[in-house]
């Protein structure tokens, strides 16, 4: 699929899709699956600094942001590699 696509010089079409399409995913999942940061246990001492990360990344960088004035969605884009993409799945 990622090789079909002329994409610009350079640009791999696997990293692509899995920093755009995957990683958008990811923020969405973290967004239905935890209801309250301060579920995650910092104090845990292997992944106590994860989960510190974690709280920041759902209450900054995962909910919808409002009022934003530009199409944030990868669904309906005109750029070929995206209507591709949505084309096969």
């Amino acid at each position: 699929l990622y090789s079909s696509l002329n994409l610009a010089s350079g640009c791999h079409g696997e990293a692509l899709f899995v920093g755009t399409i995957i990683h958008s995913l990811e923020h969405t999942h973290m967004d239905w699956n935890l209801a309250d940061p301060l579920w995650l246990d910092t104090t845990h001492t292997e992944y106590g600094k994860m989960a510190e990360l974690g709280r920041i990344v759902k209450v900054g960088f995962v909910g919808n942001l409002p009022g934003l004035l530009f199409h944030k969605r990868y669904k309906g884009s005109k750029h070929p590699f995206y209507e591709k993409i949505y084309e096969e799945a």
